[in-house]
Formats: C-alpha cells, structure tokens, sequence
C-alpha cells in the first residue's frame, strides 16, 4: 500500500513540472544581426526559410505572415491603440538644457503632432500643433522663459490616412 501512495504522489508531481510543448514562440538559427544607421534598419539571418509571405483575409482584416524576420507593414492600418515613437524615430536635445532645444522627428510618417508642455506639477505651459511631412522635421523650443527645473513635453502624433497615430511623453531638464 505504501509503494503505491509514494508512486501516485510522485506521478503527480511530475505532471506538475513536466511539458511536452512551450507555448512561448522561438526560432533557432545559425546566426544573425541588425544593424541601423538613421531610418535604415537592416536585420539578417543565417539558418532559416527565406521565404516571407503575407495572406490577408476577404475583407483585409487579418493579415499572415510567415518567417522569422517580418518586415514593415505594406500598408498600416489606422488603430484605435496609441504605440510610442521609438528611439530612432524622435530625438529631443540637448537634454539638459540651459535655454532651448531641438525636437527631431525622423519617422517617416506624415500628419499632425500635438506638442504639450507642462511642469513637473503638471502645469500647463504651451500647446503648439506641428506638421510632420515624414522626410525629417526639426522643431525647436526656447525654454529661456521658464525657470530651472523639470518639465514633460508630451507629443501625439495624428496621422495621415493609412499610418498609425503615435504618443510619447518626454521629461526635460531645464538648467
């Protein structure tokens, strides 16, 4: 009796720390990189299919794909979720600064930010709209009225038809 209670109980361990499957998607191959330099992103892999192919459904509202590296979007579709600008596509400097700075927008996306700054109390300060084209725009701030301290620019990207909107928020440091 006793042999079989210890085996019951180990085989219920085992079901408990055992899987035959990950449920976490993985790819193993040979090798691989990315490298970018401004807009440009290149990514490479040794050891995988090289086919990458895209399946839409009727009426375009799920798209497949397969292979490992994905490349952009054909065509993006307008979401309802914000995503945030990546490090490549906005930069904002000098970061601290003494009197203005200089937001780049190097995403290639086209519309309408909203730019909002406020204090580190959450003052409103200044609101200005500003039209990117998608080709590189430099927006500069003169911080020279405002004292030293902590500031949040907040920029949200409006779209034009066909890309996605977009949201960061930023903190400066005035010196």
């Amino acid at each position: 009796m006793r042999k079989y209670a210890l085996t019951s109980w180990c085989m219920i361990l085992i079901s408990f720390t055992v899987s035959a499957q990950s449920i976490i998607p993985s790819v193993i191959n040979a090798s691989g990189n990315s490298f970018a330099k401004g807009n440009y992103v290149i990514d490479w892999s040794v050891g995988e299919m090289s086919l990458i192919d895209a399946m839409s459904s009727a009426d375009n509202s799920t798209t497949i794909t397969n292979g490992f590296l994905q490349p952009f979007l054909f065509e993006p579709k307008i979401s309802d979720n914000f995503l945030f600008f990546t490090p490549g596509e906005l930069k904002i400097l000098p970061n601290p600064t003494y009197n203005k700075i200089e937001i780049d927008f190097l995403t290639n996306q086209s519309g309408t930010v909203s730019l909002v700054l406020n204090d580190a109390s959450g003052k409103f300060l200044l609101s200005k709209k500003i039209f990117i084209s998608g080709l590189g725009t430099i927006e500069r701030l003169d911080l020279s009225t405002y004292s030293a301290g902590t500031y949040f620019i907040r920029l949200e990207l409006t779209p034009a038809p066909g890309s996605i909107r977009k949201i960061g928020i930023y903190k400066i440091v005035k010196l």
